[in-house]
């Protein structure tokens, strides 16, 4: 997923499918990096899968619900993290429940300064 900068080709994305998904139906982050699940009821999905995964394992393009922006990480940050800005830093930090967020880790952070591509999309954290 190494796409720097922002652009509206940017809207699609492969992922790993982590148990089967319908076409059509919304998606949210699982907890493995690159992977995606059925989004339940009140679950922050990040976009609508185009094409069906019959099982774990298969690859599903996702039209995401907002554009994708790389942004630097102010610590180790979490695939599928809501992240917002950090006040001493302004860089991107995890954000926690009951604060706003900027968007979702699209990809995981090792340490400080890594850049990481960010779903844009301000929401409160529950």
């Amino acid at each position: 997923m190494s796409h720097r900068g922002a652009s509206a080709s940017q809207h699609l994305i492969t992922f790993t499918a982590g148990a089967a998904i319908a076409e059509g139906a919304a998606v949210k982050c699982d907890s493995t990096a690159n992977q995606v699940v059925v989004a339940g009821n009140n679950e922050l999905a990040i976009g609508i899968a185009m094409v069906a995964a019959t099982a774990a394992g298969d690859l599903v393009s996702v039209a995401l619900a907002a554009p994708c922006v790389d942004a630097k990480a102010n610590a180790a940050i979490s695939y599928g993290d809501s992240v917002q800005s950090v006040a001493s830093t302004g860089l991107i930090g995890t954000a926690a429940s009951g604060e706003w967020a900027i968007g979702i880790a699209l990809e995981a952070a090792t340490a400080q300064n890594d850049f990481i591509t960010i779903l844009l999309g301000l929401h409160s954290v529950i």
